[in-house]
């Protein structure tokens, strides 16, 4: 799930081979994406986001290819064949001249975001990699790996990565808070860990999504992976999803639970806020999308 820049468009797969667009202020459908009907069988959409000037949509689908469409004309403009398997997570730098690319066959691939053209082949991510993020200034790529490490690579030297031990189980979403301090994953294990990057190791542990509420509220768990998480644009807000149907917003520098969202009713797998941070969109295995306004849920 993804907004474009501009806070206009939300785009989302729907499970299968299609991508559904809404007005983000309408909240009206406005575009299905659809492959060919040759390749529909067996193929799906996993991830998705938009290019920086919001005219082409970057899909990473089940057939392990990405598919870079023109919104406007509704076309696929490239294919990026070279994955041999599952495309998991498609990323675009923030000056959008790099899209990155994880799948299940262990690599990161880094390809030019206008032309297509392969860039750089990303190894060592055992087991496969799920998830992607790029800091914001542009400097760092992060990629979560079912095996349970976390690799970083800076872009100015991407042979050489360092990596976050310390989850137990698979790394399913990863962010860089807006500050490029921390970093946010969440896992198999139903973790929220926040990454102090400067020390290499976990300043904050959020495990809201395992068991039950303490005493003074400060530790709640919710069952299940934790899917997916977003930091909103200022920096101060973390938004987890989990297995088990709910949302949590945390305070991101105190990592006080500020809110649990319920309203799904299947796991939640994505989340993306708004430009401004107004809204936060919420993608679930229920086909459904729901569109909440912050305001509203913390007033």
């Amino acid at each position: 799930m993804a907004f474009s820049l501009d806070g206009q468009l939300l785009a989302s797969g729907d499970g299968a081979a299609e991508v559904k667009v809404w007005n983000a202020k309408s909240r009206k459908h406005i575009a299905d994406l659809t492959l060919e009907p040759s390749i529909q069988d067996d193929n799906s959409a996993d991830s998705l986001d938009f290019s920086r000037d919001g005219r082409f949509l970057a899909v990473g689908y089940l057939d392990s290819k990405v598919r870079l469409w023109d919104f406007g004309a509704k076309t696929v403009k490239h294919v990026l064949k070279g994955h041999k398997s599952w495309i998991h997570s498609v990323k675009y730098t923030r000056d959008g001249k790099t899209l990155a690319s994880a799948s299940g066959d262990e690599t990161v691939r880094l390809w030019n975001a206008s032309t297509g053209e392969f860039r750089e082949r990303l190894e060592d991510c055992q087991g496969g990699a799920r998830a992607l993020t790029f800091s914001h200034d542009g400097s760092w790529l992060g990629a979560g790996c079912f095996e349970g490490t976390i690799k970083l690579w800076q872009l100015k030297e991407p042979k050489k990565s360092f990596q976050l031990n310390g989850r137990q189980g698979a790394v399913f979403s990863l962010d860089f808070s807006p500050d490029c301090a921390t970093l946010a994953s969440g896992g198999a294990d139903g973790i929220v860990d926040l990454w102090d990057l400067a020390k290499s190791q976990v300043r904050t542990r959020l495990i809201g999504h395992k068991t039950t509420a303490s005493f003074d509220g400060s530790q709640v768990r919710q069952k299940g992976f934790v899917w997916c998480v977003a930091y909103s644009p200022d920096g101060k807000i973390l938004a987890s999803g989990a297995e088990y149907m709910t949302i949590i917003l945390w305070d991101a520098a105190t990592g006080r639970l500020l809110k649990t969202l319920t309203g799904h009713k299947n796991r939640v797998k994505s989340l993306a806020f708004s430009p401004d941070g107004k809204l936060l969109a919420s993608g679930s295995d229920d086909t459904t999308v729901k569109l909440w306004e912050i305001s509203k849920v913390l007033p």
